[in-house]
């Protein structure tokens, strides 16, 4: 009857046997090997290490079934680690991450400011076109394409954003100047051009080539005294409280003397301009 065998406690313990079982084999191999060189089975060398090579690898074998008899069925299992989703580890990050700076949050406050102002022109544009969607052709349209078309807001939506955003920020009217003043200071640089330069001379100019303009002694001068009376009246129209009669009144006599200096063309002056 053979004696009941300790069962190893640990791995290492169960490795431990299988070695020295593995010694036990090969020690009994051994002893086989030379009972075949010297005893009365004498066979060829060839044979002696055939049959020992056999019966080490048996050997080796019976050792280590026996010892995984032995071994524990049931090994702990290392400790699981969870490793934390990708969310979970974007929100530790986040919440680690230092605030910003006063500078960076300005920064990215005015980068969003762009981005609406952007949008309200957008907009703006396609209700000053009344709100037409651009039209789109079907041979190119690609699923990716549709599908940015179909985010767009319908021209009820453009229209109703476009009224709010006038409703937050409405015009500012630009605070113009009385122009009694300047009214007069016209009108009295028209009544100097008229004395010093003959309307009916510069309406009798008609073949004048530009190499030849410069030079011209009539029109030259008037076309240089012209230049103040310009600037005059757009300064009128921009930026005084003039009344639409009262500045049509100062146009009508602008552009009698503008016909008077004329534009060349052609080697033509053109008085209907």
């Amino acid at each position: 009857k053979e004696a009941s065998v300790e069962q190893p406690k640990t791995l290492e313990a169960a490795q431990e046997r299988i070695s020295q079982d593995s010694e036990k084999a090969l020690t009994s191999a051994q002893d086989f090997r030379e009972a075949l060189a010297g005893g009365e089975y004498a066979a060829s060398g060839e044979e002696i290490g055939k049959k020992t090579d056999e019966a080490i690898m048996m050997a080796r074998q019976q050792a280590a079934d026996k010892v995984r008899a032995l071994v524990p069925t049931e090994v702990p299992a290392a400790p699981v680690v969870e490793e934390p989703s990708v969310m979970e580890a974007l929100v530790a990050l986040s919440a680690e991450a230092p605030a910003p700076s006063a500078a960076e949050a300005a920064m990215v406050e005015d980068i969003a400011t762009l981005q609406e102002k952007a949008r309200q022109a957008q907009l703006k544009r396609l209700q000053e076109r009344g709100g037409a969607a651009v039209p789109t052709t079907p041979e190119i349209a690609t699923p990716a394409a549709e599908a940015v078309v179909d985010t767009l807001p319908s021209e009820n939506e453009q229209e109703a954003m476009y009224a709010a955003w006038l409703e937050a920020n409405p015009e500012t009217p630009v605070e113009r100047r009385e122009s009694g003043p300047e009214v007069e200071q016209f009108e009295g640089l028209v009544t100097a051009f008229e004395a010093a330069h003959s309307l009916e001379a510069l309406n009798a100019i008609i073949d004048l080539t530009p190499e030849d303009a410069p030079n011209h002694p009539i029109r030259q001068p008037a076309k240089i005294a012209l230049e103040p009376i310009v600037a005059a009246f757009n300064k009128l129209k921009d930026e005084t409280d003039i009344d639409a009669a009262k500045l049509a009144e100062l146009k009508a006599a602008y552009k009698r003397l503008s016909q008077a200096v004329g534009m060349i063309n052609k080697g033509k002056v053109d008085h209907t301009r």
